[in-house]
């Protein structure tokens, strides 16, 4: 049997949920110290935000990062409390590489917290509402998706490349429109206009982008535990010196998300944990390759399996 691998999945923004994290706060003071500390670095209380507010305040950008980005320490502490897998590296998708940086020890939770609460304000506020879209397109390959994107005037690219049949696009409101009515000349089965409240990954960011810069660039870097598959890059990243420049970069570069998972599965890693709310990672994971382990742990009962996924089976 080969050596076990293991990698930590983070989830980024539209995984967040009312009560996210909140078992694990209520179960472990480990987590309930995630809490508290973000609610410290944010003003506010960060348990009652996801407990008592509303879904549409958890929708709202500048809430839905920090806060999701909180939920996820939260289980991931409880983990390596209660069970501490050895986890050789880890990775996330667009916000989710920040919580991936926390749990490596690059960034602490109150710098990671602080500087997600900005970027979710900066990227709320680069364009106008109803100005951008974004829009999940179905059956498509990359090739005939960029194509796509290319034959349209105006700006439109690929955002997110989330897994085989999966490609997410990015833009203004109308070039995205005109993209999605003309799918089938490119041979892609359906579009889907996704909920988003701003285009995400596209140069439209770039304003964000170039607000953030001077946070990413002040926080306190630190040596990494294990390494962080980028976003950007869909290569590993150790190098703290490199941090602020390569999450600089993301804000508007495509998430090569499955060239990503590819990469971890030609570097060894066996074992894949998605830690946080939802299970849309793991999920990906099945459609990029569907031999490899992978489990998603959002809840204290999830734990038991985590044991057992963990195990000598």
């Amino acid at each position: 049997m080969s050596e076990r691998k293991t990698a930590a999945l983070f989830p980024g923004q539209g995984a967040q949920a009312v009560g996210m994290g909140a078992d694990f706060a209520e179960a472990f003071s480990v987590s309930r110290e995630v809490f508290d500390s973000a609610g410290e670095a944010l003003g506010y209380d960060a348990l009652k935000m996801v407990t008592e507010g509303s879904a549409d305040d958890l929708k709202r950008t500048e809430f839905t990062q920090p806060l999701v980005l909180t939920a996820s320490v939260a289980v991931l502490k409880a983990v390596m409390q209660e069970i501490a897998p050895e986890f050789k590296g880890g990775a996330g998708h667009s916000l989710g590489e920040y919580s991936a940086l926390v749990a490596s020890g690059a960034l602490s939770l109150e710098d990671a917290v602080r500087i997600v609460r900005s970027r979710g304000r900066l990227m709320q506020e680069a364009v106008p509402e109803g100005e951008g879209a974004m829009a999940a397109l179905i059956g498509g390959k990359p090739d005939s998706i960029a194509e796509l994107c290319d034959s349209v005037e105006g700006i439109v690219q690929p955002a997110n490349f989330n897994c085989p049949g999966q490609v997410v696009i990015s833009g203004a409101a109308g070039p995205v429109k005109e993209a999605c009515e003309n799918i089938k000349k490119f041979g892609i089965l359906k579009a889907i206009p996704l909920p988003v409240s701003a285009p995400f990954h596209c140069p439209l960011m770039k304003l964000a982008a170039d607000g953030l810069r001077p946070e990413l660039e002040s926080a306190g870097w630190n040596a990494f535990a294990w390494p962080v598959m980028t976003n950007a890059d869909a290569a590993f990243n150790d190098d703290p010196a490199r941090g602020a420049d390569i999450m600089y970069r993301q804000i508007e570069s495509p998430v090569r998300w499955e060239e990503s998972i590819r990469g971890m599965l030609e570097e060894g890693y066996t074992h894949f944990v998605e830690m946080g709310p939802g299970n849309t990672l793991a999920g990906f994971l099945k459609r990029i390759d569907r031999s490899a382990p992978a489990i998603s742990i959002g809840k204290v009962d999830d734990l038991d399996k985590l044991k057992e996924f963990l195990g000598d089976g």
